[in-house]
């Protein structure tokens, strides 16, 4: 029993040792989590405390202790993070922040930090964005991930899906200069250092390759940026973004075979891009199919209605199909975006930082083109910049209503016309606004068949005249125009003479002390003497644009000189010398009205020659505002800085004076800014119509309507008026000519640096069709800021040639651009422009000049046509025709008895065999110049002509058979006989 008891007492106190053992062991396991516990706080604290003190490393200590405890510890991750990224440890702060749930109290902040590092220390675009938009997954509001991704989108050249971003942001009432890359249709973040760190950090990815494309484009290497594209395509087949670039680069190269291909390997959700649509649009234009082109159009304008060459294609689309109101909501719509451009440049661009009345007028020409979202980010940072500004103040009020319920898109669909219109819906008949013929790209010619030269014997000539722009060089706008030149037989001697109008001293303009215009006789063909005091000729206003015409019809040509603040006429008396008149009868508003190029002309046709005056710009200081760059250095204003000046039209009275009948040209000329003037027949019957070549607004076409009296502006309907993207140009010089030798004449036109000519081939029914780039003019005019321009026959082939002369406003060769530039020479075939090498042509051609207004002339009356060169900084120049010729001249002056004598718009075609040339005599003849009147052709393998026919201006039509070549020879009106002229 004793045992048995002790047993029992034994087995007690063994379970009491084994319950007060486990206590203990739970003491001590308590006591040990709740050591580890107070630990881990004390080291975050710890951590905290050292990154706070910017004891980076010793915090990062801290939390790398913890987290090997606490994988998961997101307020460690936090400061490993945050203290790694200070550390300039880069890859391992994304590492940690990435391991931080988005649940989490700093998840939202920790991936937006490493989207920051990606983007702009790491340089990992692909990973940045993927955080990014992670974060906006989260929350679609969160500014700054929409910030920062929207950046990203941009430096990469993706605006469109930078887009809502952006505008979701003004929605916030937190706009910035992000609002710049929504400002132009090509908009974008420019930061080349930038693309060229993110695709050295990551080869393969996409977003830098379309990036650094995009400033390949902008440097005019298409090519290379479509190369780029490509890349971009293989690395990545569903980005929609590299897919939408490598089409518009293909479309802007031409290669319609590989933008085929590009089309059937688009990803699934192309149909919902409306750059995808747009380029689906230029291809089916291209194949002919105006109704699937219109179709794509308009499908691309609902999420791009700011994209002015859809506003122009389909404002063209809808005119050929017959909805002529339709067109012109789209004609309206352009005008609209060229008006905010000028308005954004006046911003961008202005002298005076304080100016409130450009920044109010901008945020109007955002609220005329349904852009209400962007005037009110606009108008939120005037805000911040003129806070006690009530109007400005009112006007943030008003648009925060207007916009309040808004989506974030460019325009609401309640004001964008693509949703009102149906492409499937309209017919079209066979229209030329369309073709699929093919073009030769453009090459330099290493051995021209064509034995073209040309020598520079000026002052051997005796001809020896400086543009003087206006004492010293202040880069004011108006020392950059040169002056005017102007070729005719003033004596009627038989012998071409020259006239040159002359700037000055700008101080001295008016005045008797200032330098005066010029003539220059040519005597016999052989040299030039200056006559200009023994006429009575000379004005000394600030001279610009030449015309020479005979105002009274007595046979001998007057002189007309438009100049800075007044146009002078000086009639020619018939014994060598000249009167003045007194002023024109213009009438501006402003006090020194600009002036440019002039014309004279029957305008109305009452036989009676008139006059037109192209005005330029205008405004309080456009003669002495001088612009500053980006380092605070004087350069040339833009021209949208500056309103345009009016043009003029006199009607000649028939009794020695003049009417003004300016008030019936339509407003478009009152609002462009004209530098070049042609008076041609664009309708073939004979009625003078006016090209006008505008700066940076429309050009415009004006024909006279027979039942109101009234002139209209038809540039836009005929095609003429933009470039084929639908831009508003630099346009400078003008020439008219058969290029395409379809019997049709054709327009070229010269632009500024990098827009390249326009060449406006004529269609037919004063319509136009802008193929600058199948003709092969357009790389090679994008180098050059082209002014005076010519068609000329110079080895009298046949085949018109063009020149073209060039040189900068300004000097900006610490930009890299060019400042003084060599002439060009093409030689053109069926329309294909080829650029002959300068060493082959002749001296002149070798160097570079600052070349402005070029006039057409024969001085030693040999059958070739010559040159007369205006320039800035150096002499005028006579470029001889010293080219061999492959065929022999006709040359023909008309003397009309039933219009007007000169028979400006008179319509030649010369029949030779199969081969018909026709050529049109014109008045204006471009930039600031008058030609000789005289219409040469060169004909070949022959010694007549088979049939010279002449349209007159009056209707009649005469016909002449078995012409003789290499003669010259006046034709008069209704005369049965050909009258032979000295040669």
């Amino acid at each position: 029993m004793a045992t048995t008891k002790a047993r029992f007492a034994s087995r007690k106190f063994t379970f009491v040792l084994w319950i007060f053992v486990v206590a203990l062991i739970s003491i001590a396991a308590f006591f040990a989590f709740s050591q580890s516990i107070e630990s881990t706080d004390k080291l975050l604290q710890s951590a905290r405390r050292s990154f706070q003190r910017n004891e980076f490393e010793e915090a990062l200590q801290f939390t790398r202790t913890i987290l090997k405890r606490e994988p998961d510890n997101s307020d460690a991750r936090w400061i490993a993070g945050r203290s790694c990224l200070r550390l300039k440890q880069y890859s391992e702060a994304v590492h940690d922040l990435n391991l931080i749930s988005l649940e989490s109290p700093q998840g939202v902040d920790a991936r937006l930090l490493a989207a920051e590092i990606l983007h702009y220390h790491l340089y990992l675009f692909d990973e940045a964005e993927q955080a990014y938009r992670a974060v906006l997954r989260q929350d679609v509001m969160n500014p700054t991930a929409n910030n920062g991704l929207a950046r990203l989108l941009a430096v990469c050249g993706r605006r469109s899906e930078a887009l809502p971003m952006i505008l979701l942001l003004v929605k916030q009432q937190q706009a910035s200069d992000l609002l710049m890359v929504l400002a132009r249709e090509s908009g974008s973040i420019n930061d080349a250092d930038l693309l060229e760190r993110a695709h050295l950090a990551a080869p393969d990815a996409a977003g830098p390759l379309l990036g650094l494309a995009r400033l390949a484009d902008l440097r005019q290497q298409t090519s290379e940026a479509a190369e780029l594209c490509r890349q971009a395509v293989r690395k990545s087949p569903n980005l929609l973004a590299a897919h939408v670039d490598l089409g518009r680069y293909l479309l802007q190269l031409n290669q319609y075979e590989e933008l085929n291909s590009w089309r059937r390997n688009l990803p699934p959700d192309s149909a919902s891009s409306a750059e995808i649509q747009k380029v689906i649009g230029f291809i089916e234009l291209h194949l002919g199919h105006s109704r699937e082109a219109l179709t794509a159009f308009l499908a691309a304008a609902q999420s791009a209605p700011d994209s002015r060459n859809l506003c122009y294609q389909i404002s063209r689309l809808l005119q050929a199909a017959g909805d002529f109101a339709a067109s012109q909501v789209y004609a309206e719509q352009l005008e609209n975006i060229r008006r905010l451009h000028d308005a954004q440049d006046r911003v961008l661009f202005l002298a005076d930082p304080s100016d409130v009345a450009s920044l109010i007028e901008m945020i109007a020409a955002f609220e005329r083109c349904g852009r209400l979202l962007e005037a009110y980010g606009w108008t939120q940072m005037a805000c911040d910049r003129f806070p006690r500004n009530a109007v400005l103040q009112q006007l943030k009020l008003r648009l925060a209503s207007e916009t309040e319920l808004l989506n974030p898109e460019l325009v609401p669909k309640s004001a964008n016309p693509a949703f009102e219109f149906a492409g499937n819906h309209y017919d079209f008949p066979k229209t030329a606004v369309t073709g699929t013929d093919e073009f030769a790209t453009t090459e330099i010619v290493e051995n021209p068949p064509t034995g073209i030269s040309f020598s520079e014997d000026s002052a051997e000539l005796g001809l020896r005249f400086r543009f003087e722009n206006g004492g010293i060089l202040r880069r004011r706008m108006f020392e950059f125009n040169g002056g005017g030149v102007g070729a005719e037989d003033l004596d009627r001697d038989g012998y071409p003479d020259i006239v040159f109008s002359q700037g000055g001293d700008w101080e001295l303009r008016g005045t008797s002390e200032n330098t005066r215009d010029v003539i220059f006789r040519n005597v016999r063909g052989s040299r030039f003497e200056d006559v200009s005091n023994v006429s009575s000729f000379g004005g000394t206003d600030y001279g610009q644009g030449v015309a020479i015409g005979d105002i009274d019809q007595d046979g001998f040509p007057d002189i007309l000189v438009a100049q800075i603040g007044s146009a002078k006429l000086w009639m020619n008396l018939g014994d060598g010398t000249f009167r003045d008149p007194g002023p024109c009868p213009i009438t501006h508003l402003s006090a020194e009205p600009w002036l440019t190029s002039c014309a004279i002309a029957d305008l109305n046709q009452d036989s009676l020659p008139d006059i037109y005056l192209a005005g330029y710009l205008s405004g309080v200081d456009v003669f002495d505002r001088v612009c500053l760059n980006s380092n605070g250095d004087p350069e040339a204003c833009f021209p949208t800085l500056f309103p345009g000046e009016a043009d003029d039209m006199l009607l000649n009275d028939g009794c020695g004076g003049f009417v003004n009948a300016s008030s019936r040209l339509p407003d478009s000329v009152a609002e462009g800014k004209g530098l070049g003037v042609l008076v041609f027949d664009p309708e073939g019957t004979g009625a003078a119509g006016l090209y006008v070549a505008n700066d940076t607004t429309p050009n415009s076409l004006l024909t006279l309507s027979a039942t109101t009296g009234l002139w209209g502006d038809n540039a836009f309907a005929s095609g003429a008026a933009v470039s084929g993207l639908g831009k508003s140009e630099g346009s400078m010089g003008i020439a008219l000519g058969d290029a395409d030798a379809d019997g049709i004449p054709d327009l070229v036109v010269t632009n500024f640096l990098n827009e390249g000519s326009a060449f406006y081939r004529g269609l037919g029914n004063s319509s136009y069709r802008d193929d600058r780039q199948r003709s092969g003019l357009q790389e090679p005019s994008l180098s050059v800021l082209g002014f005076g321009i010519q068609f000329l026959d110079a080895n009298l082939d046949g085949n018109p040639e063009l020149f073209v002369s060039n040189g900068h406003i300004d000097d900006l060769t610490h930009q890299g651009k060019p400042y003084q530039m060599p002439a060009q020479l093409f030689t053109i075939q069926a329309g294909h422009f080829r650029l002959l090498k300068p060493d082959q042509l002749g001296s002149y051609f070798g160097t570079n000049h600052l070349g402005r207004a070029v006039a057409k002339i024969d001085w030693n009356v040999d059958g070739k046509p010559d040159l007369i060169l205006g320039n800035l900084q150096e002499p005028s120049v006579i470029l001889t025709n010293t080219s061999k010729s492959s065929g022999k001249p006709l040359q023909i002056q008309l003397i009309s008895l039933r219009s007007n004598r000169e028979a400006v718009c008179a319509s030649v075609t010369c029949q030779s065999g199969t081969r018909n040339q026709v050529q049109q005599l014109t008045a204006g003849d471009g930039y600031q110049c008058s030609n000789e009147k005289l219409i040469t052709f060169g004909v070949q393998g022959t010694d007549t002509v088979d049939v010279l026919s002449i349209h007159w201006p009056s209707g009649y039509v005469q016909e002449f058979h078995n012409v003789p070549l290499s003669i010259r020879i006046a034709i008069v009106e209704g005369r049965a006989n050909l009258f032979a002229l000295p040669n």
